[in-house]
């Protein structure tokens, strides 16, 4: 069985315990990610189902943490800065798997956008932290201009937690919920494997076609009367919000 964690340090005991001890944030709209991928998650057969696209084995058996943070902040590189989110974090034997939802969302800014012009001294630190420390890459700023900013510090968080889990594979994998921007994150995905040109890190994009479920438009206007606990009392009692598909991979990485 699952293990679940919210954030790094807080054990669960249930679906139920995660979905309340997260921040109301993550429940003011509908649309936010964050909320299809928990649906879709509570079903131990749609994990399986990803367990299967991806090719691992005991996917639904691992440790997850909800909202892993990884911190920016380093001895050696000197900078400072917001820590990355990951969606989900699995730790399997031998694996570690970084999960980053997507619903409605565009592309993130790349890294040229982020950091500026000319750009900061500490963003050009936190950059060089992410690749040099974390992924282990001698990428220049210029070289990795054009890869989205996100997705660098995803992929480093998942290569810090892979290094301290004796020596794990580290995978990163963007699962799409009814998005029409696949092929913009098939692209982007595609640039920062190629980029980094690693022999290590495995990428990934899922693609889970998902529809409004019947209860969608009643738990909105209870959302818009009583706030984020409407809606986490939807996904606590299994209202059918979204009607899901079965997931297909649509990039790996070579």
């Amino acid at each position: 069985m699952m293990v679940l964690h919210f954030g790094r340090p807080v054990e669960l005991t249930s679906f139920d315990a995660l979905v309340d001890a997260m921040p109301d944030r993550e429940f003011e709209r509908l649309t936010r990610s964050t909320v299809p991928l928990l649906a879709w998650w509570r079903d131990e057969a749609r994990v399986r189902g990803l367990e299967n696209c991806l090719g691992l084995e005991d996917l639904a058996e691992g440790d997850a943490w909800v909202e892993y943070a990884v911190s920016p902040h380093c001895t050696s590189c000197g900078g400072r800065g917001k820590s990355s989110y990951t969606d989900v974090l699995l730790k399997l034997d031998g694996h570690v798997v970084a999960i980053e939802a997507k619903h409605s969302e565009k592309l993130y800014a790349t890294v040229g956008k982020w950091l500026g012009s000319p750009g900061s001294d500490n963003k050009r630190r936190v950059l060089h932290h992410w690749l040099s420390c974390c992924i282990g890459s001698t990428l220049t700023p210029l070289a990795c201009r054009d890869l989205v900013y996100q997705m660098v510090h995803r992929t480093a968080s998942a290569c810090h937690v892979a290094a301290h889990n004796r020596a794990a594979t580290p995978h990163v994998v963007h699962v799409l919920f009814g998005s029409e921007h696949v092929a913009e994150y098939v692209a982007a995905v595609d640039l920062l494997a190629r980029t980094l040109a690693s022999t290590i890190i495995r990428f990934a994009v899922v693609n889970v076609p998902t529809g409004i479920g019947v209860d969608y438009d009643k738990t909105k206007l209870d959302l818009d009367a009583r706030g984020p606990d409407a809606l986490r009392e939807a996904l606590v009692t299994e209202k059918q919000l979204f009607v899901f598909g079965s997931p297909d991979m649509v990039y790996r990485s070579p």
